[in-house]
């Protein structure tokens, strides 16, 4: 039950029992008190429904804190992340790989699929490998980022002088 419906049907209630409760003393004062014996029965029960919508009016009102208190904690969590995104751009490398660089020192460039997918932020790490690729540590995944060079180093091949039989 909603808490609007639960409260309006909780002041209908008392509304009831307090014209009982004025009934009952009507009659005591009439000296009816067989019929005033029946009247406190239905007080109960009206007081007892009360107490019901009540019960239920306090479980929704628990419910709807619950859930206020997750959303101002999901709220936090999503302006904190924002704060923090604010310290990265997304750039095109020398290597043509398209990342998340951070502005500040110290210098190196993020995962845009975990920062994207996850909301989580990686640093790249540099292969050391002549086609240029960085790898996320959390995801695998591969960034062309800097320039392929020639060879390993972007040295000339030297023969290491073994024959090959």
């Amino acid at each position: 039950m909603e808490p609007v419906t639960a409260i309006t049907t909780g002041l209908a209630v008392a509304k009831g029992a307090t014209s009982l409760f004025k009934e009952i003393k009507d009659l005591f004062a009439m000296g009816n008190p067989e019929e005033a014996l029946g009247a406190i029965n239905q007080a109960e029960e009206k007081v007892s429904d009360l107490l019901g919508t009540l019960i239920t009016v306090q479980e929704s009102v628990l419910s709807i804190q619950e859930e206020n208190r997750q959303l101002k904690e999901n709220l936090s969590q999503k302006d904190a992340w924002e704060e923090r995104l604010l310290k990265y751009k997304m750039v095109e490398t020398e290597g043509k790989g398209i990342v998340y660089q951070h502005l500040d020192t110290p210098f190196y460039y993020a995962c845009p699929v975990c920062i994207e997918n996850k909301y989580e932020i990686h640093p790249l790490q540099d292969q050391k490998v002549f086609t240029g690729v960085y790898l996320c540590p959390a995801c695998n995944a591969k960034y062309n980022l800097k320039p392929k060079t020639t060879s390993p180093g972007g040295r000339k091949m030297v023969s290491s002088g073994l024959k090959r039989g």
